[in-house]
């Protein structure tokens, strides 16, 4: 008999195969990204056990309050999954050149200058 694989298992299985896919060679998720695709696959798995919860009820009693408990619960658990693998990048990120980013600096510098310059100091609000 085999066992059915859990919403988190699906989803461990779909992050490391869109990594796989990335083609960079020995590229693997750090200790931060395991940690944050191990909450979302609890989340993700929280999740599908409450929407059997839910289901069940919604064919029982279907009582209003236990099912917007519920879905609050469920809607939860789906932003929590979200929220955790947008820290999980599935790309090398570059190192910034330090050349191009003082080179942005000094343009945002000059930007700001010329901003303050034109519009001078705000006026101050006497109270009434």
């Amino acid at each position: 008999m085999t066992r059915r694989r859990t919403a988190g298992q699906k989803l461990r299985e779909k992050m490391t195969t869109a990594l796989e896919a990335t083609g960079v060679a020995g590229i693997e998720f750090d200790e931060y990204e395991t940690e944050a695709l191990d909450r979302a696959c609890a989340a993700a798995d929280r999740a599908e056990q409450l929407q059997a919860v839910y289901d069940v009820e919604l064919a029982g009693e279907a009582r209003p309050t236990m099912l917007s408990r519920l879905s609050a619960e469920l809607r939860h658990c789906e932003r929590q999954s979200v929220q955790m693998l947008e820290r999980v990048r599935l790309t090398e990120e570059l190192p910034k050149s330090a050349r191009h980013q003082r080179a942005a600096q000094t343009r945002w510098d000059r930007h700001r200058k010329r901003n303050e310059a034109r519009v001078g100091p705000r006026p101050q609000q006497v109270g009434s």
